[in-house]
């Protein structure tokens, strides 16, 4: 699997960081959200075997979803306020 940023979807906030099981990507310059290319810049890896890319997409996977729960929870509270 080759690992890739989709420009137009970048905001800079750096989640995808967190959660990059080979640490190839980096925030460049700061959270910046109104640029119009992202503030990222790949690292060069080594490949990985399939099962265990799998197993640490799942992981991932699982990580955002608690961030997202958690977010969505924070928010929910904030607007009760």
């Amino acid at each position: 699997m080759k690992a890739r940023i989709i420009e137009e979807r970048c905001i800079g906030c750096g989640l995808c960081i967190n959660v990059c099981p080979q640490g190839a990507i980096e925030l460049v310059g700061g959270k910046e959200s109104k640029k119009l290319s992202p503030p990222m810049q790949m690292q060069p890896f080594q490949p990985i075997p399939e099962e265990v890319e799998l197993m640490m997409i799942m992981d991932q996977l699982k990580m955002m979803e608690s961030m997202l729960l958690g977010t969505k929870e924070w928010i929910e509270r904030m607007e009760g306020d």
